[in-house]
């Protein structure tokens, strides 16, 4: 059968390579979006999710073109022409979302490491903001207690702990003499 002299077919060529043509022009949309956001320092949360939706659709369109391709491999006789082509298209395609895969987990890993970096330490016990004094007048904070009704105390011993810190103090109050964590004393600017 002559390909040529076969009008179904020829109009069959001709519109599988009017719907591969849409597909390329998706490529070529894609590299342009890519190229722009390869130029930026650091992308921003929508721009990563809007480059990452943009490579799932061009994976989508991958598969049609794959399909569309193949079914022009059949039908045509110029199979070296068309297998030059696919070549040509997935090379610039597999090139593309790579780079654009690899620019995407670079700008996460990045963004992750500066709201990493954002996040203060945590120095909880591992300095003294100040030291309380044998002597020193103090208010104990009480949970379950308004704060007027909180209990005036002098200190009269300090606890340090096995690294050396003293994160425990003995306070004597109206009520008798009561041991406190620091976070729950307010020292006061009186000896």
């Amino acid at each position: 059968m002559n390909n040529d002299k076969d009008p179904s077919i020829e109009e069959k060529i001709k519109a599988l390579i009017k719907k591969r043509g849409s597909i390329k022009a998706k490529l070529t949309q894609f590299i342009g979006f890519f190229n722009t956001s390869k130029t930026c320092k650091q992308l921003s949360d929508s721009q990563l999710t809007e480059l990452e939706i943009r490579i799932g659709k061009l994976e989508d369109s991958f598969l049609l073109y794959d399909e569309f391709q193949s079914e022009l491999e059949l039908l045509s006789e110029k199979t070296d022409e068309l297998y030059a082509e696919r070549e040509v298209f997935e090379t610039s395609y597999y090139s593309t979302v790579g780079e654009a895969r690899e620019l995407l987990t670079r700008h996460r890993r990045s963004h992750d490491k500066d709201a990493q970096a954002g996040q203060s330490e945590r120095t909880k016990w591992r300095h003294s903001t100040g030291q309380l004094e044998q002597g020193a007048l103090v208010i104990v904070k009480e949970k379950n207690l308004p704060p007027l009704m909180w209990l005036l105390g002098r200190v009269v011993h300090v606890v340090p702990g096995r690294d050396g810190i003293a994160r425990v103090a003995d306070i004597k109050t109206k009520k008798g003499i009561i041991r406190r964590a620091y976070n729950m004393l307010c020292p006061l600017p009186i000896k």
